[in-house]
């Protein structure tokens, strides 16, 4: 991220009050989506002001970017631990959707970025590819160990797979109960 410059190393207190924003970004961008939130909103929220938080963050974006690399931070770990497992538990519904607030984000910022001028429209299309060839690997892995069947076509099915839970987090959003 492109951070305005600041004068020395950020202290303990700038640190914790950037993290609140982005805590409460991603509720507001999980909610509302990129487009629907405003940072006077947000501002407010974490009793600012919008100059503020742009002396922070230096532009929206920077700040749709922060909260991005915070969700991937914080699903590192869950998705580290998750693809260690066999090629079957990445698909447990209970993993899929833990934690539910970046479930939501992410259905709702990948929506907002199916146009290619969207912020994230590249980050979306990245992180799809990446999937989908860590699944087509572990798909040829499970063929040669004999778990999959040698027929199917391994890239194929990377993309069934990924598109699917794509369809699964959207589906879990619209009904969480259902």
């Amino acid at each position: 991220i492109l951070m305005p410059p600041t004068k020395g190393k950020p202290n303990r207190r700038g640190i914790a009050r950037r993290e609140q924003i982005i805590e409460a970004a991603i509720e507001l961008f999980a909610t509302d989506g990129y487009r629907g939130t405003g940072l006077l909103g947000l501002a407010q929220r974490v009793g600012m002001s919008h100059s503020g938080i742009l002396r922070l963050f230096g532009t929206k974006e920077n700040l749709l970017r922060a909260v991005m690399e915070h969700r991937d931070r914080e699903l590192g770990e869950v998705n580290r631990d998750m693809l260690d497992g066999d090629i079957f538990a990445i698909l447990n519904p209970r993993q899929a959707f833990e934690p539910p607030i970046y479930t939501r984000l992410n259905a709702v910022l990948y929506a907002e970025s199916l146009n290619p001028d969207a912020p994230l429209h590249t980050y979306f299309l990245e992180t799809s590819r990446t999937a989908r060839d860590f699944m087509a690997q572990r798909i040829e892995a499970a063929q040669r160990s004999g778990e999959i069947r040698a027929a199917i076509d391994a890239q194929t099915q990377a993309t069934e797979i990924v598109r699917f839970h794509l369809g699964l987090e959207v589906q879990w959003v619209l009904d969480p109960n259902g």
